[in-house]
């Protein structure tokens, strides 16, 4: 099997019989569709941006990083292109 390729006509007719099924539940009693639908909408946008008062609640280790911690790290980084390389004599 390759990827998602639909090459077998019966993968055809299965999906028709769901897009068939899933019109005729939604004129026969929308809010049964409508309704997990906006629910699920609802959780996947408040997944993707969360309000800034959840963001205090669902990360307890988060913390802006100071601009002190900022040049220290950008210290380290320039201390450790300073050092030299060392060779390590091995047999091949």
């Amino acid at each position: 099997m390759t990827g998602l390729r639909f090459s077998r006509p019966w993968h055809y007719v299965i999906l028709i019989l769901i897009a068939i099924g899933f019109i005729t539940q939604l004129f026969r009693s929308p809010f049964s569709i409508l309704i997990p639908l906006l629910l699920i909408g609802i959780v996947i946008y408040f997944y993707k941006h969360p309000p800034s008062w959840m963001v205090r609640y669902t990360s307890t280790n988060y913390r802006n990083p100071s601009p002190n911690a900022k040049t220290k790290a950008r210290k380290r980084h320039t201390d450790t292109n300073k050092r030299n390389f060392r060779v390590i004599d091995g047999k091949k």
